[in-house]
């Protein structure tokens, strides 16, 4: 299970880089946290473009690598069923941000869902943000003056999209109830 974190980059939670990767780095260098979701999608592939964030994290994971020597290692690739031809599944991220490969299996997304009555920006912004797709997050309004107008404006993309996510929100939500 993968959790998309839609708040704002503002308010956004980020983790710190590994003690091994803070020390190579420059005294005033001040790219001191990791990376996360939100910031590898950014960063995908041209070959992804039409994806949005919610399928990029269904359908995509990172390479890690097996041993400790970088440049020895070689990268264990799964294998993956073709979906046709002419679709790579496996592709470098933009800005060095490792590489990535396509699931086995579709991952179960989740996300933090806004009231839509008492945070309807946040709402609106959340679900512009994880079914839409984008490059820079700081454009979802488009030329709108609210994440709600853009929102209005494209409704029928985003639900297509969210219908993929959302057919079993009900079980997934219910599950932990039912396992004790």
């Amino acid at each position: 299970m993968i959790f998309i974190n839609t708040d704002s980059k503002e308010s956004r939670v980020q983790l710190e880089r590994p003690a091994s990767e803070l020390r190579e780095l420059d005294e005033d260098d001040e790219d001191v946290f990791a990376k996360n979701l939100i910031d590898r999608y950014a960063a995908r592939s041209d070959a992804l473009e039409n994806l949005s964030p919610a399928e990029f994290a269904a359908l995509w994971a990172i390479f890690y690598r097996k041993t400790k020597n970088q440049e020895e290692a070689e990268e264990v690739v799964p294998e993956v069923q073709e979906q046709d031809d002419e679709t790579t599944k496996q592709f470098d991220l933009k800005n060095g941000l490792r590489k990535i490969h396509q699931r086995w299996r579709k991952a179960i997304i989740r996300w933090h869902n806004c009231s839509k009555t008492t945070q309807t920006e946040k709402h609106y912004r959340s679900k512009l943000l994880l079914f839409l797709p984008w490059r820079d997050e700081d454009s979802l309004k488009g030329n709108c003056e609210s994440h709600e107008d853009m929102y209005q404006q494209i409704i029928q993309k985003i639900t297509e999209v969210e219908k993929l996510f959302t057919s079993n929100t009900t079980e997934i939500d219910e599950a932990p109830q039912h396992a004790w």
